[in-house]
Parts: structure tokens; C-alpha cells; sequence
């Protein structure tokens, strides 16, 4: 959305409401109240210097990390693209094997390609700890894609059928990649990160690292 003067009040709890599952109800609001240009800090001369400073954010070495079975590599290269592999053969063969790029300047828009797809949970029993943790106090009807083995508790809620999950784990790491936003930057690194059954934590060390070793 290249939207990088915002601000969001939360009231009445702590957590981001979890809506339909996706951004795509965020995507539609913005777009419904529209986008501006700051005209103040985005005029004449800066405008070049500032949208270039965004394009130029990377790292010149590439890096990777890993934890059990799963990794976050990072690759320099002249594009933004963001690759994710899952492997639910065994716990969710629904899910089974996936992997989804995505490249930010040349495939289609993000409200199209990843927005839409909606969080999921890949076994009833994660289902149950998750919310023994307080989560989805609500249920996950409408929000949640959970797979109950080789089917989808509600089928109709699915957007992608074969590659869902992959697209979501890509909305959650732009997400955490939004942590590295500053002076004008929307987070997105040029180069190519590839993960593998990713996880939170991952994908926060590697955001960690990231920052270390950005060249502007």
C-alpha cells in the first residue's frame, strides 16, 4: 500500500481485532477512506531522495538462520520477493506441501495476492492449546482455516485451495519485516528471503539480524 505515516488506536483490549482471518478488511478500509500524500514532507526534490531511500533498503551479504527443521535465509538481489515452504504431510495432508513466492514490485498487488488469505491452524490439537493460551476466545468460525486432517472444518472459507497457508506465513513475515520501518522505509528489504516451516520467533531473530546489516 506504500503507506508510511499512519497512526492506530486500539480500545478496549490489548489485541488487534482478528477480523476475517486476513488484512484484506484493513486493506478495504484504507482504500475506502482513502491515501494521501503528506505534501509537507513529500515535495518537490525529497520526494525523489525519500521514494529512492525506500527502493535501496538491503542487505550486501547474504545469511540465514535455523531452528530444528526449519530456516529464514536472506539473498541480495535487485528485486523484493519473499519465498515459503510448509510440509503438514504427515499432521494436515490437506495442507500438505507448499510454497508461494512473491515478488512485491512484479506480481499482481498484495491486496490481491496475499491479503485475502486467512490464518490457519493445521491440527485440532493446536486448536486446543491455542486456546488454553486465551486465544480464539471467539471461535474461529469465519477467521480461521482449520484443517481437521484431510478436510477443512468449513470449506467455503477457503481463497486458495492448494496455497493458502503459504500465503499466510508470507502476510505474517511482511508483517514482522514492517518492525524494520524508519524514515520513510516501509520494511521491505531488496532481496530474496526464503523460509521453511516458519515460525514467530524465527522470523523475529532474523528481523533482529536484518537490521544489523541494512545498507541504505
Amino acid at each position: 500500500m506504500s503507506i508510511d505515516n499512519v497512526m492506530v488506536e486500539l480500545n478496549g483490549d490489548n489485541e488487534v481485532p482478528i477480523l476475517d482471518g486476513s488484512s484484506m478488511v484493513w486493506i478495504n478500509e484504507i482504500l475506502n477512506v482513502g491515501v494521501n500524500i503528506n505534501q509537507k514532507d513529500f515535495s518537490g526534490e525529497n520526494t525523489i531522495k525519500k521514494r529512492r531511500r525506500k527502493i535501496k533498503f538491503f542487505s550486501d551479504k547474504s545469511f540465514s538462520l535455523y531452528h530444528n527443521e526449519s530456516f529464514i535465509s536472506y539473498h541480495p538481489s535487485k528485486f523484493s520477493k519473499i519465498t515459503v515452504g510448509l510440509d503438514y504431510s504427515d499432521s494436515a495432508p490437506l495442507i500438505g506441501k507448499q510454497w508461494y513466492s512473491y515478488d512485491i514490485f512484479n506480481d499482481n498487488h498484495y491486496r490481491w495476492e496475499i491479503s485475502p488469505s486467512r490464518m490457519y491452524i493445521p491440527t485440532i490439537q493446536d486448536l486446543y492449546e491455542s486456546m488454553d493460551s486465551g486465544y480464539y476466545k471467539a471461535g474461529v468460525e469465519d477467521c480461521v482455516n482449520l484443517c481437521m486432517f484431510d478436510k477443512w472444518y468449513n470449506n467455503d472459507q477457503i481463497r486458495f485451495y492448494d496455497t493458502e497457508s503459504a500465503r499466510h506465513e508470507i502476510l505474517d513475515l511482511i508483517g514482522c519485516l514492517g518492525l524494520l520501518s524508519n524514515n520513510g522505509n516501509g520494511g521491505i528489504p531488496l532481496g530474496h528471503i526464503i523460509s521453511y516451516k516458519p515460525t514467530l520467533e524465527l522470523n523475529i531473530r532474523f528481523v533482529k539480524i536484518l537490521k544489523e546489516m541494512i545498507v541504505i
